[in-house]
């Protein structure tokens, strides 16, 4: 287990409450701002953010596209991801392993803040979807 390993509850809190704060939300805001104007302006595609966390990418993709989907290892976080998101489709999953999803359910992929946390990048990439 890593430092950032967010299925202990008690990481997952502190992150959460991180997330929550006035820096957590400047965090938030300068990472959306860059990536906006790289997003496409299909609205009609099915997006996956895979390491969604407390889900505030998914909740701002929200609207904006067909459908979002969004997947996390923390209970902590997919709880309060589900209960402020309700118009994404969260799941629990082991980032470690293929996803759950059949292959090309996605037009597009967008991890943020994820992949620096994942012992096992080669499955990450090698996983269609």
């Amino acid at each position: 287990m890593n430092d950032f390993e967010f299925t202990d509850p008690k990481k997952a809190e502190d992150y959460l409450n991180f997330c929550l704060s006035k820096e957590g939300k400047n965090q938030q805001n300068l990472i959306f701002n860059a990536l906006e104007p790289l997003l496409p302006k299909n609205s009609d595609l099915s997006i996956l953010d895979p390491g969604c966390g407390m889900g505030w990418l998914s909740g701002k993709l929200t609207g904006r596209y067909k459908k979002i989907c969004a997947c996390d290892s923390s209970g902590v976080l997919l709880n309060y991801a589900k209960k402020n998101f309700p118009g994404v489709e969260f799941a629990s999953v082991d980032l470690e392993k293929p996803l759950p999803y059949p292959d090309a359910s996605f037009d597009l992929v967008i991890t943020c803040l994820t992949l620096h946390d994942l012992q096992n990048l080669e499955t990450v990439y090698n996983t269609k979807h």
